[in-house]
């Protein structure tokens, strides 16, 4: 504890010492790049003595000089930040995958990094929420809160899909069925969201049902 003390008192000294050598170099730069420049031209130049003694000569002096240094500080200011903000102005190449580490969330994309496709959560809203992440059966859970299960029709097969699993459709034939139930009635202010791969180039003539 009393070193600490010694060497505190004398890193206060050392501050203190510099301060007083910066103020004392200030001064003297003052005195010989503005002050001794300032005599000699009001001594002997006329023009600048009378500009000098205008009325309105400190108005415009500080006026100028506020906006000269508006504009340094500005500069400063400009160069600060694109120095501290390097990773903003920086081209990311990804081609070393190595080089980095990513969160959770994030996965390469050849040379870019892009956020990962996820499932949607079930929150108080959601009235029905099918994953179809099942490897067999007839059954589609329902990950919401509402039980909404269902049942497939015409024995479509399950298999990869985007994320995990997923179900394969003909198009015609085969489908999910919902038993109706009051957490699905649709009113004016639901969202209805579905992922699929179509197994053929998809547009408004893909299906009849379309309008």
């Amino acid at each position: 504890m009393r070193a600490s003390k010694v060497v505190g008192r004398h890193g206060k000294k050392i501050a203190a010492k510099g301060a007083k050598t910066t103020v004392k170099v200030a001064r003297i730069a003052h005195r010989h790049v503005a002050q001794k420049p300032h005599t000699y031209m009001k001594d002997n130049w006329a023009w600048y003595a009378k500009w000098h003694n205008w009325k309105w000569h400190r108005v415009v002096h500080y006026g100028t000089l506020g906006s000269y240094l508006l504009v340094v500080g500005l500069m400063v200011f400009s160069t600060v930040r694109i120095a501290l903000a390097a990773d903003l102005t920086n081209t990311w190449d990804f081609s070393s995958q190595s080089e980095y580490a990513l969160d959770a969330g994030v996965e390469f994309n050849g040379n870019s990094a892009r956020l990962k496709a996820q499932e949607y959560s079930s929150d108080s809203l959601t009235g029905f929420l099918a994953h179809m992440n099942s490897t067999s059966g007839t059954t589609v859970t329902d990950s919401s809160s509402n039980a909404n299960n269902g049942s497939t029709v015409g024995s479509p097969s399950w298999g990869s899909g985007r994320m995990n699993n997923g179900l394969t459709l003909n198009g015609t034939s085969q489908s999910v069925s919902v038993q109706d139930s009051g957490s699905l009635s649709l009113g004016s202010q639901q969202t209805i969201e579905g992922w699929f791969k179509p197994s053929s180039t998809f547009n408004n003539n893909s299906s009849t049902s379309q309008t």
